[in-house]
């Protein structure tokens, strides 16, 4: 079941006080609304944990105030922007601010620099399980959507494969659809809590008269604590 839907669901039976209710979290699960998309659950329940859930229910609809509060989380956080606009658009929909929502495309969303750093959200990595690791780490990459239209490549279904010493990790990924330019090269930009440049490299490349790899591979370093991780952005320069 969507998040929304299942959001709705939720309210309905018990009314928007559902979402201070210790149990939302396994109600959720046992509706299968983050399915799929573990960074999801994990940008939900910090939205949680840091009271932006309780701002924006203190707005009391979708306005200009519940989106200047979504740029801020976005911007304070380091989360990728489209998962984060559809979290909080879940949310308005099950109370019935908004009467529908869409999912697909990028987001339309600039966050706002209204802070010196990063929101402190606990992210001690040591302390993390494997899978809770995997939906931090998922929440902090973000993917050039235009890789898809300028090459022709769609690159989906990834997960975090390996750990290195809590300062890096190696990310495994799906490759679909056909070349467009004649050479692809993958990069990423990481950046940490402050929103300073740690790292850019190049990781990768496609060409046009290769064989596309069904799965592929690469290692992003940040030569810091994860704990300070900022957000990891994936991209593309074209030949």
């Amino acid at each position: 079941m969507d998040l929304h839907i299942a959001l709705r669901a939720l309210v309905s039976n018990f009314g928007k006080g559902i979402f201070s209710n210790p149990k939302l979290g396994k109600l959720l699960e046992d509706l299968n609304a983050f399915e799929g998309n573990q960074s999801e659950e994990f940008i939900f329940n910090a939205i949680i944990e840091n009271d932006y859930l309780d701002k924006l229910l203190s707005i009391g609809s979708w306005n200009e105030k519940s989106i200047e509060l979504l740029k801020e989380f976005i911007f304070r956080t380091g989360f990728q922007s489209k998962l984060v606009e559809d979290i909080f658009q879940c949310i308005a929909y099950s109370l019935d601010w908004k009467k529908s929502i869409s999912k697909d495309g990028p987001s339309n969303i600039t966050a706002i620099d209204n802070s010196n750093s990063y929101a402190n959200i606990n992210t001690n990595v040591e302390d993390m399980t494997e899978k809770e690791f995997e939906r931090f780490i998922g929440s902090k990459i973000e993917w050039d959507h235009k890789l898809e239209e300028d090459a022709g490549l769609l690159f989906s279904n990834y997960y975090i494969s390996e750990f290195n010493g809590y300062t890096g990790f190696k990310i495994l990924f799906e490759v679909h659809g056909k070349m467009i330019k004649d050479t692809l090269s993958i990069r990423y930009t990481v950046y940490d809590k402050d929103g300073r440049l740690r790292n850019d490299e190049l990781v990768g490349f496609f060409t046009k008269s290769s064989p596309l790899p069904p799965v592929s591979e690469f290692e992003i370093f940040f030569n810091k604590s994860l704990d300070l991780l900022g957000k990891v952005i994936i991209y593309g320069s074209y030949e």
